[in-house]
C-alpha cells in the first residue's frame, strides 16, 4: 500500500522567491513548475525554481509545463 500524501496549497502575499522560502521550512518537499524565462531578463531577476532548489531545506520538485 502506498504511503498516503497530503497536499497543501498555499496562497500568501508577497514576492514569490521569499513567500516559497519560507513555506519550504517547514515542508517534507516543495514542488514548483519550471521557469520559462528568455535568458536575456535571466540576466535581470533571479530564475525562482532553481535558486529554491539550491537553498531549500527540504527536497524540491521542478515540474516542467
Amino acid at each position: 500500500m502506498a504511503p498516503t500524501l497530503q497536499v497543501e496549497y498555499v496562497l500568501e502575499p508577497g514576492e514569490p522567491l521569499g513567500v516559497l522560502e519560507r513555506e519550504a521550512l517547514g515542508a517534507s518537499m516543495v514542488v514548483v513548475g519550471s521557469d520559462h524565462v528568455p535568458w536575456f531578463e535571466r540576466l535581470l531577476r533571479s530564475r525562482v525554481a532553481g535558486t529554491l532548489a539550491l537553498h531549500s531545506p527540504c527536497p524540491v520538485v521542478v515540474v516542467p509545463e
